[in-house]
């Protein structure tokens, strides 16, 4: 991508987030299948190699479409930039529910414009649902919830709307 950040539209940024968290979920879900490697950044705090390799992923691909925008991350990838563009990326929300393979967790990617937030993705790999937002002129679009459903033997997803209680 290589138009200038701010000549472009929440709803582009919006499509960058969806499919960097679709990669991430891919990830949690590989992970998700083994045995968890549980580490503590803390005395409560849980960190697991998914929390690690979600991140990394989110943080290159972010860097690679958008190398002068910030990245505030969990784990501490995350790099700062000066400018008005800022990411915030929590690789795996609800490590604890991963960790004792409760299927509760997401990948949740953000992106604020100073102090407005333009765009955000809430992804819930094992569940197969996406919940995202992009902001217009003055107010946010309405939420569009989704359940991702892997297409074919390449990897490709499907997006179908659900409706949410």
């Amino acid at each position: 991508m290589s138009k200038d950040p701010s000549q472009r539209t929440p709803r582009e940024f919006l499509d960058v987030a969806l499919e960097t968290a679709l990669e991430a979920g891919k990830i949690l879900r590989e992970e998700y299948a083994l045995p968890p490697e549980i580490k503590y950044k803390g005395d409560v705090d849980l960190v697991t190699q998914a929390d690690k390799r979600s991140e990394q992923a989110i943080v290159a691909r972010l860097s690679k479409h958008f190398p002068t925008h910030s990245i505030a991350a969990e784990e501490g990838s995350g790099h700062q930039r000066s400018g008005e563009f800022h990411w915030h990326v929590d690789p795996l929300d609800g490590t604890p529910n991963f960790a004792h393979k409760y299927p509760c967790f997401a990948v949740s990617i953000a992106l604020a414009q100073n102090e407005t937030v333009l765009a955000g993705v809430v992804y819930n790999p094992i569940m197969a649902t996406v919940c995202r937002c992009a902001r217009r002129r003055r107010h946010a679009e309405r939420s569009e919830n989704f359940r991702i459903e892997e297409s074919n033997a390449r990897g490709q997803f499907a997006l179908h709307r659900v409706s949410c209680a």
